[in-house]
Parts: structure tokens; C-alpha cells; sequence
């Protein structure tokens, strides 16, 4: 499970509160762009909540006292200054279903400037798919006028009693005479019971196969049920445990039969009284505004959707009640597991003061109790070339932690002397390692078998790449793809390392990690958006490792990369220039296209060419194809790749072709190995032998066509499958590329290449 899946921000540093910042993470999320877009406050404000959650304690309101993330008081996260709020945007559940939001508002806790404090005064949890609003909780201040009709309604009330008395109407007084409270605000309230009744009637068939076959359910590890219906947008273990007892189909049905009335909506206002804010005992502290919002949200949703179930010792539960309990409480352990890597700012010291509070020394402390050289932690020490080992020595008597790293030459040197880079680089690993012992459970499944799965968690880091050589910027994608695949870590990360992003790419590309675990999020200043440009792009992955680099503004990949994507521009644009003189100059013939053949060699040797690679390999089965075949078409898909909108894509056509040619001699060098085998007399040795006739004269004779037939039944399964009516097609476009008076379009290349696959995947898929 993606810890954080949606996250949203409004009216906060620079994201102002119409459009914000509002964006679904995925697993590993890269944050760059240029400086003051907003990719710290992003980073900051996570670190905020996580520092503003107590002892698991909600609701929650946002604490600035704690300032690692040196965001000051509440004024100086406000993007409108006069209005004293911010909207902070979570991933919500609602039993279980995964595609609802939860949106949060704070209020400045004191009036004056200078608060370090925000206290909630909204939330409304609203549906992603269609963003309607499922139910929404207001606090508000009573305005005077509302306050006096209050009272007055009071008296009125309470002067009808004393008639009532009086008169003779009512007997007796039951309890104490009421007491005034005066009117401190409202909450108003509104429910949309079509969308409930929308979501609680997809869930019935789920819980219907779940009470069918509970002992599958139950018996498999929580972790892999949700794996199989997270793809469904729910989260098995979530929905499971809304439930205290299991609920029959009946008392379902009749809460079903209960929501479909007339009505879609309910609104109301709920009074708030000064005697609500009093404790009912003296050791229990008063409740504030937020917890009263909380509270009575609560009782607004049990009542108006009352919907309530026997347990096995008689006693009824509100359904309703459980389910909102559990989805603050999984909110707030959300928020709980957020893990954040700032810079380093303890002193250049040998040894550190265990009494002191910094996340520093916290991940010290809770580095010390776990297997501290694990098989991630020796991997990556020794990759980065660090060392070997890490120790951890605490001196309880004197207070005092000892850091050291055994090196690759077995010398012990004290963290202290590596480089800023190496040591940040030290924390990280040390951190998942950490995280992956803390997040480690152990259960039984399904006929006893052993599972280890890991408990969701999320590490936000602060430019890993700071001061490490390229090479290790480049294997820091290695290792957070390692931590986020296996440890279950989602990771943010804010970057300006082209390296890093370059390499995942490769990742992606060699289906190490998955083209949807990864994006990019651009972000840009307040006044490029002003020049009309968005404030914040995505920048997805595409299947081959691909992304789209027009998105990137000037100055984002340096100049080498510069110098490097201008001198291939420059070094194709000569190459087709050339190609063009080279096929006017050259009779139509078989050396035509031979000399052709040579000069896109030429151009192609040493070009980097590794993430063309990995789209080959990833579309065909590489082992059905000769070697040579295989580097024709990395080739190709080079040539298309790089042409950029060139005129002329004759290039990837006669490569494209080359593969198809080469193919067919793998099989009729069989016949005379040293024979000059051309692509027309072997169209038409197969077109005479597998479709029994051909158009071209030039064939083999009888005895090769024998000869022909026994190669063919022992390299293929199915002779008939081949696709050998798709040659004749194949030979002369390839042929027509090569024509001196003929370009080809970007679109007739793509058409070749699609036939030209065609011919290939019935020529795999029957090889032997």
C-alpha cells in the first residue's frame, strides 16, 4: 500500500487556495525544478504533520513549536496573509475503499501573529472519482444575532415548562430545571446519502463472498489479500476490521433498504455551548473545538445513518461509529510512519550526546537495536565503497555514541572523517535499515506457510546526490528501487541529479521497476507560471524508460547533456544529409543497398544506445533471433528514436528490413553456407515451398527446395503459421527506401516497423 497516495496543499507557502498543490504519489516520487518552486515546502509540510501527531492522538492540530523543518510561525506558511488557514489534502478510506480524500482545514490558533499553532475547524471526505463531497463537518463561530436568538428560544422554552407545570399539563419535573449555556458556535453539517448508498452497495457482494468463504479469507496473510484487491481499490484488512462481528445478509440488506429513501442529501447545524467545553471529570482534560468537531461528527453520521449490529454477548454496535474511528485512526497511522532524511546538522564531533532529541541521534539510537549489518546495509556500504561494516557503541554512564565505519581495508574511521556526501549517504542506508526491521511482521497464512511481509511506510530525503560523485548518484536509484520493492518504503525524494532521474529511466527500461512505481513532479516558480507555464508538470515513464524532456525549462540538464543531445543532432542531420547524396549517387542494385547498409553502420557504431536495448528486449523473446538480428533492431529503434522529425526515415526501414533479411539467411545458409543469398531468390524459395508458388524467377531448384522443407520442419513447430505473405511487402519497401528519389515519412516507418513485427512474432513464436 502507497502510504501517501494523495496529497494536497492550499493556500501554504507558495501554492496559493484556489489550485494548490494537489497530486496522487506513487511509489518512489522524484521532486525538482527550479529553486523556490516549492519542492521544500512540499517536503516541509510532511514533516510538519508528522511532528504534530501525539501518542497517536486524534483529531490533530498542526504544531510548529518542534522546528526541524524550520518553517517558523503558523503567518509564515501562508501563501494569502489575510486569510489564517491552510487546506492540507490525505488519503481517506472509507470501509476499505481506497478512493476517497480527506480534506483538513487549520485555523491560526490565536488571532495575533506569531502562533505556532493551527487548530482544525473543517474536513469534508470527498470521492475522487467524481470529486463529490461524501460528507462534510464545518465549525463556525455564532454571530451576535444567532447568539440572542439562541437565548431566546431558551427562555421560550423554559417558560412553556413552567406553564406546563403549572397548568397541570405535565406532573412532574425529571431532573434538574435546565440551566442556560450560552451559544458558542455551530457545526454544520451535510451528508450525501447517494454516494453512500452508492459505496455501501458495492461493497455488499464483496462481504457476501467473504462470510461464503471466511476461512480462505481469514487464513490468507492481510497482506496478501490486499495485494489482490488493492488492484480493485480496496484494502482487504481495512474492511474486514470495520466489522467487530460478523454481520448477516439480512441486517446489510436492511440498512440498504434504510438509505434508499427519496432523499440524496441531509444538512443541519449542530449548537455548540459553553457547558460542552466543560470535562465531566476533573482529572480528564476540558475538550477543545477540534475534539467537539470530531465528536459530534461522530454522532451526526451513527444517527442519521443508524445502522447497528448484535455482538455475541448481546450488546448492539453502531457500525457506523467503528468505521469513522477506524479511518481516522488508520489516517493518523498513516501520517505516523512518515520517516524524513534532512541535512546533517550535528556538530564535526567524535562522539555524540545520547540525552539530545535530534533526528539525528533518534536514528542512532534505533539503528543500534536492529541487525546493523544486514545484507541491505553490507551490499550498499560496499557498493558506494565505503566499507564493510558499521558499529554503534552507547556509553550509558557518560551519555555519550560512538560512530564508526569499518572500511574496505579493514580500518575503523569515525563518521566524522568521511566526506558531508558519504555520511549523508551512511544515514540513508542506515534509515532503511531501520525502517524495514521496524515495519517487519511475521504471520501465518494459509495452511500454516511462513510469511514476511512489511508494514507501509514513506522516506522523504533532502538532495541525496549532495556532494557524491555521478557514478553514486546514479546507484542511489538502485537503492531506493531495492528499498521501495522490497521493504515496502515509499520514497519522496527532492532532487537535481539528472543522474539519478537517467537512471531510473534505465530501471524502468530493464523492468527492474514497474513505469507506474515511478514519477517525476516538475515544479516551477510563481513567475514562470505567470508566463503561462504550469506550476506543476508530471512527468511520467514510459514502458521503454522514456520521458518527455520538452518539459524540462532551459538549465535543468547541464551542459554536457547539452553538448551531448546537440552533437548527436548535429552528427544525424550530416549522416541523412549524406545518405541522400550517397543514394543519388549509386545505381539501383544489390551493392545499393549494401553500401547503404555500411554507412548507417557507421553513423550507429558507439552511439549509446542502452535504453534502445532494453525496448528490444523487453518486446521480443531475443533467444529465437540471431545476435545480429537483435543489434539491427536496437539500431532501429535508435534511428526512430533520434531522427527527431526528420524528413527522411529511408534509415529504420532498411534496418528494420536488414533484421528480416538476416533471419531468413540463418536458414538458407543452411543450404549452401557459402552462397551470396539475396532477399528476393529466398521470398521466393519460401513462397514456393510454404504457399506453393511465387511471382519471382529467381528461385531455388528442387533439390534445395527438398533440402528447404527438412530445414524448415526442424527449426519450426508450425511451417503454416509463418507469415510468409508479408514478405513480398517487406523486400520491396525496404528496396524502395533505398531508392535515390524516395523519403520516407515517420508514419510509413512505424507501418513497416509494425509488419516487420508481425513477421517476427509468428517467426518466435513457432521457433523451436
Amino acid at each position: 500500500m502507497k502510504l501517501i497516495n494523495t496529497f494536497g496543499l492550499k493556500n501554504y507557502r507558495v501554492f496559493d487556495n484556489s489550485k494548490g498543490f494537489m497530486e496522487e504519489f506513487t511509489s518512489i516520487n522524484l521532486l525538482t525544478g527550479s529553486n523556490n518552486s516549492g519542492k521544500s515546502s512540499i517536503v516541509k509540510a510532511l514533516q510538519m504533520l508528522k511532528n504534530s501527531i501525539k501518542e497517536s492522538k486524534y483529531p490533530f492540530s498542526l504544531d510548529l513549536k518542534k522546528q526541524e523543518h524550520l518553517l517558523g510561525d503558523f503567518d509564515n506558511l501562508l501563501f494569502d496573509k489575510e486569510n489564517r488557514s491552510i487546506e492540507i489534502i490525505l488519503p481517506y478510506t472509507f470501509f476499505g475503499l481506497t478512493n476517497f480524500s480527506i480534506s483538513l482545514l487549520f485555523e491560526a490558533q490565536s488571532e495575533k501573529k506569531g502562533s505556532y499553532n493551527a487548530v482544525l475547524r473543517e474536513f469534508q471526505v470527498v470521492d475522487k472519482k467524481d470529486n463529490k463531497i461524501l460528507y462534510s463537518f464545518v465549525y463556525r463561530k455564532a454571530t451576535e444575532e444567532e447568539e440572542i436568538d439562541y437565548k431566546i428560544d431558551f427562555e421560550k422554552r423554559r417558560a412553556e415548562e413552567e406553564e406546563e407545570l403549572r397548568s397541570g399539563k405535565r406532573k412532574i419535573r425529571w431532573g434538574i430545571p435546565p440551566r442556560y449555556s450560552p451559544l458558542v458556535g455551530y457545526i454544520e453539517w451535510s451528508i450525501n446519502l447517494d454516494k453512500i448508498r452508492e459505496n455501501i452497495s458495492s461493497l455488499k457482494e464483496v462481504y457476501n463472498n467473504y462470510l461464503e468463504d471466511k476461512v480462505s479469507w481469514r487464513g490468507q496473510s492481510l497482506e496478501e489479500l490486499d495485494k489482490i484487491t488493492r488492484d480493485h481499490g480496496l484494502v482487504a484488512s481495512l474492511f474486514i476490521n470495520c466489522f467487530k462481528e460478523d454481520l448477516s445478509t439480512e441486517e446489510w440488506d436492511a440498512f440498504l433498504t434504510k438509505l434508499s429513501k427519496e432523499e440524496t442529501q441531509i444538512t443541519g447545524k449542530a449548537p455548540i455551548e459553553e457547558d460542552d467545553f466543560i470535562s465531566e471529570e476533573d482529572f480528564i482534560e476540558p475538550p477543545k473545538i477540534e475534539d467537539l468537531l470530531y465528536y459530534q461528527a461522530k454522532e451526526i453520521l451513527s444517527k442519521n445513518l443508524q445502522w447497528e449490529a448484535l455482538k455475541e454477548n448481546k450488546d448492539n454496535y453502531r457500525i457506523i461509529e467503528d468505521y469513522f474511528m477506524n479511518s481516522w485512526e488508520n489516517l493518523v497511522q498513516r501520517i505516523s510512519a512518515i520517516n524524513y532524511i534532512s541535512a546533517i546538522k550535528e556538530e564535526n564531533v567524535r562522539s555524540y550526546n545520547a540525552s539530545s532529541n535530534s533526528p539525528f541521534v533518534d536514528l542512532l539510537k534505533r539503528f543500534e537495536v536492529v541487525d546493523m549489518n544486514s545484507d541491505f546495509v553490507k551490499k550498499y556500504l560496499e557498493a558506494f565503497e565505503i566499507g564493510r561494516e558499521i558499529q554503534i557503541e552507547i556509553n550509558p554512564k557518560y551519555q555519550s555514541i560512538l560512530v564508526s565505519i569499518t572500511t574496505l581495508d579493514d580500518v575503523k574511521r569515525d563518521l566524522v572523517d568521511f566526506g558531508y556526501g558519504i555520511k549523508q549517504l551512511i544515514l540513508i542506508i542506515m534509515q532503511i535499515s531501520v525502517l524495514a526491521h521496524e515495519n517487519t511482521r511475521n504471520e501465518y497464512g494459509y495452511d500454516d506457510e511462513y510469511y514476511i511481509r512489511y508494514a507501509p511506510s514513506l522516506l522523504i530525503i533532502e538532495e541525496p546526490e549532495s556532494n557524491l560523485h555521478p557514478k553514486w548518484q546514479s546507484l542511489l536509484a538502485d537503492m531506493f528501487t531495492e528499498a521501495s520493492n522490497k521493504f515496502n518504503i515509499q520514497i519522496i525524494i527532492e532532487t537535481h541529479s539528472e543522474y539519478l532521474i537517467r537512471k531510473f529511466q534505465t530501471l524502468v527500461a530493464e523492468k527492474k521497476l514497474k513505469q507506474q512505481d515511478v514519477k517525476i513532479l516538475y515544479l516551477r516558480g510563481i513567475n514562470q507560471t505567470i508566463q503561462g507555464k504550469k506550476q506543476i508538470e508530471n512527468v511520467l515513464f514510459g514502458d521503454d524508460g522514456s520521458i518527455d524532456f520538452k518539459i524540462f525549462d532551459g538549465g535543468f540538464f547541464d551542459e554536457n547533456y547539452k553538448l551531448e543531445l546537440s552533437l548527436l543532432n548535429i552528427q544525424r542531420d550530416s549522416f541523412l544529409t549524406e545518405l541522400k547524396k550517397f543514394k543519388q549517387s549509386l545505381v539501383q542494385n544489390k551493392d545499393t543497398i549494401d553500401k547503404l547498409q555500411t554507412k548507417i553502420d557507421e553513423f550507429v557504431k558507439e552511439k549509446d544506445i542502452t535504453v534502445y536495448r532494453q525496448s528490444v528486449l523487453s518486446r521480443f523473446d531475443i533467444s529465437k533471433l540471431s545476435g545480429v538480428s537483435v543489434d539491427y533492431l536496437i539500431s532501429g529503434q535508435f534511428l526512430l528514436g533520434t531522427n527527431n522529425g526528420s524528413v527522411d526515415y529511408s534509415p529504420v526501414i532498411i534496418q528494420y528490413g536488414r533484421v528480416i533479411e538476416n533471419e531468413l539467411k540463418q536458414i538458407f545458409q543452411q543450404i549452401k553456407p557459402n552462397a551470396t543469398w539475396l532477399f528476393g531468390k529466398m521470398q521466393a524459395s519460401m513462397e514456393k515451398k510454404l504457399l506453393g508458388s511465387t511471382l519471382i524467377k529467381d528461385c531455388c531448384n528442387n533439390k534445395e527446395l527438398n533440402l528447404l522443407g527438412t530445414i524448415l520442419q526442424t527449426e519450426f513447430k508450425n511451417t503454416t503459421s509463418l507469415k510468409v505473405n508479408l514478405l513480398d511487402n517487406l523486400r520491396n519497401d525496404r528496396n524502395s527506401a533505398a531508392h535515390p528519389g524516395q523519403t520516407k515519412t515517420k508514419q510509413e516507418a512505424l507501418d513497416y516497423i509494425q509488419k516487420a513485427n508481425d513477421f517476427l512474432d509468428s517467426w518466435i513464436l513457432e521457433k523451436k
